[in-house]
């Protein structure tokens, strides 16, 4: 199911988002939206799906979600009787070009800026820099005008700095290259994905991008931060992923749609890559989104 698209309203008189809440639940469906957003789950626990990455969460959770990069929370600790002050979470949303199409080019900001692009695939934080970043966020959400976006700016330039971040969703999501690496990265990408159920040969995207087998290797591995190979099976499991998801396949079909040669194998390549087994990931899902696919489906505009 393609992610519902969330148009923000920003205030008026205002350039981003800030908010503290409380609910019953976090009121989240799978979508996506040109802002970025700084996400911190003061209270709640369940499933985090960034891109193709899913994972538990916690309290304390704090991730920055890229551009149009499909994201979700979904709850799994829902109380019997429901309680207003259950969930509870910061948000702080804002748009790419906060600062104008330039603005964070300029030498100050060049760390935000990688922080920026970094976030294209998802990054958590987590460690004292988290919890000093999430206090940050709290005293942020009282504030308003030009206290709120000097406190935004400060943040951001906090994090890009922080240990203990790391990205979640995989390389397969492309980041930005320069315009010769960027065509032969999309002739490969493209190969790769209409080939996804069949077998894949990585001579064959060498010759795409006209590069002898070893150069393809080092180009590849350098510019995606990963060999072909684990690229290929970073999508294929984020196509069984999405197959059991969304078109309800079980997992033995669902492995060899996605092109696995053998279940041994998948299992192997799906546990390394979500650190959990496909029926885990699957009985995951289902329980944090209520009744299934069809709470996705009741809750989201879908395009």
């Amino acid at each position: 199911m393609r992610p519902a698209i969330e148009i923000i309203q920003l205030f008026e008189g205002s350039s981003l988002r800030c908010s503290r809440s409380t609910g019953e639940q976090l009121t989240t469906v799978w979508h996506r939206h040109p802002e970025l957003e700084l996400l911190l789950i003061e209270r709640s626990r369940g499933m985090r799906f960034v891109g193709d990455n899913a994972e538990p969460f916690q309290a304390g959770d704090l991730v920055l979600v890229g551009p149009n990069l499909p994201h979700v929370w979904l709850n799994n600790d829902l109380p019997k009787r429901p309680r207003h002050n259950h969930a509870a979470s910061v948000l702080i949303q804002f748009r790419e070009n906060l600062l104008g199409v330039d603005g964070w080019k300029v030498p100050e900001f060049r760390a935000i800026a990688g922080l920026l692009q970094r976030s294209r695939q998802g990054v958590h934080f987590t460690g004292p820099d988290a919890r000093a970043a999430a206090r940050r966020m709290i005293r942020l959400s009282r504030t308003a005008g030009v206290e709120r976006l000097a406190g935004l700016l400060e943040l951001l330039d906090f994090l890009a700095q922080a240990r203990g971040q790391r990205l979640l969703s995989s390389a397969g999501y492309v980041p930005k290259l320069n315009r010769s690496d960027g065509r032969r990265i999309e002739a490969v990408r493209r190969y790769v994905e209409t080939n996804l159920g069949r077998t894949i040969r990585q001579p064959r995207a060498a010759a795409l991008t006209r590069l002898s087998p070893a150069r393809f290797s080092a180009f590849f591995r350098k510019r995606m931060g990963c060999t072909f190979s684990a690229y290929v099976n970073r999508l294929r499991v984020a196509r069984v992923a999405t197959l059991l998801t969304q078109e309800k396949m079980n997992i033995s079909e669902a492995c060899y749609a996605a092109g696995f040669g053998s279940l041994s194998n998948f299992n192997t390549q799906f546990h390394a890559l979500k650190g959990m087994s496909p029926r885990a990931f699957l009985r995951h899902f289902r329980a944090n989104a209520g009744t299934g696919q069809e709470w996705l489906v009741r809750n989201a505009w879908i395009r």
